[in-house]
């Protein structure tokens, strides 16, 4: 059974070039456009892995991370943030 990913990604190109390499290598991947699609899919889908937008409209990645890591029921989801304006001094 492949592992199941969970992009979460405004961006057309990087969700799409996301989606591209990691159905390549055999991932299960879904795809969310915002914040709170985000947290709705990780809700049902229980992803095994979560690479979150930072800066979304609406329900940015920082707030839909909290909600998810503050929820018992999805709070050991793993999460690695992304973003594509990180400066020098970033974290």
């Amino acid at each position: 059974m492949p592992h199941k990913i969970l992009i979460v990604e405004d961006n057309a190109n990087n969700s799409s070039l996301l989606l591209d390499i990691l159905t390549f290598h055999g991932y299960e991947v879904t795809v969310a456009v915002d914040g709170q699609e985000g947290v709705t899919l990780a809700t049902k889908i229980m992803p095994d892995l979560i690479l979150m937008d930072i800066q979304m409209p609406g329900m940015d990645g920082m707030t839909a991370g909290s909600i998810l890591k503050g929820d018992p029921a999805t709070g050991r989801l793993k999460i690695i943030a992304l973003t594509s304006f990180a400066m020098q001094g970033d974290e």
